[in-house]
């Protein structure tokens, strides 16, 4: 088994480690004791990202965040998560004031209400937030896209050659108006423009 310790002090293990029960019930129970919120998770991917190597994120549990509501020095609870300084100061600082306005919002209460129930909730809508918000972005991207593409459509039809196109059918047709056939074409494709740009809220 090979132990590798970061620049920072960090520990991760060079590869998975066969354990039998009796020293997996012992290795937890460690962690257990040098750590507040330890958890299982079966998995059957394999890491290939490993200390030293490159630079990886390590999602934060409701547990976790449980934690950051206590009243105790940033340093304390960097010891308990096994986390550092910075990313427990950080995420405390984004975390709290926005968990405490959505409690309010929300009429909950964090003395009486279960506190990790309710950060599984706050999560879940905000992550609910940020997919609808990226999927907004991403509707906006398709319209402007439909807006230059329409704006194009206008350009060839005022450009010289399909003014030539016309002139050709003129020659079979005395009767026919140039000017106010591309005119008329020209306004049907602005008002297309013109509702997506209300869809937009641009108008």
């Amino acid at each position: 088994m090979k132990v590798l310790v970061g620049n920072n002090g960090n520990i991760d293990l060079d590869g998975p480690v066969e354990m039998n029960k009796k020293q997996r019930k012992a290795f937890f129970e460690l962690m257990g004791d040098m750590f507040s919120v330890v958890q299982q998770e079966k998995s059957t991917s394999i890491r290939f990202e490993r200390l030293g190597n490159k630079m990886f994120l390590r999602q934060w549990e409701p547990e976790e965040y449980a934690l950051l509501l206590e009243i105790e020095d940033t340093r304390k609870i960097s010891e308990k998560l096994g986390r550092s300084w910075m990313s427990v100061d950080i995420k405390r600082g984004e975390f709290f004031s926005n968990f405490m306005i959505w409690v309010q919002k929300k009429g909950k209460n964090i003395i009486n209400d279960n506190v990790t129930e309710l950060i599984e909730e706050f999560l879940k809508e905000k992550e609910n937030d940020k997919f609808l918000r990226k999927e907004k972005k991403k509707l906006a991207r398709q319209k402007k896209k439909e807006i230059r593409t329409l704006e194009e459509r206008i350009e060839n039809l005022r450009s010289p050659t399909n003014r030539r196109r016309l002139e050709i059918i003129r020659s079979m047709r005395k009767d026919l108006d140039i000017d106010a056939v591309i005119n008329e074409e020209v306004a049907k494709v602005q008002s297309e423009i013109d509702c997506i740009k209300i869809e937009l809220g641009e108008a």
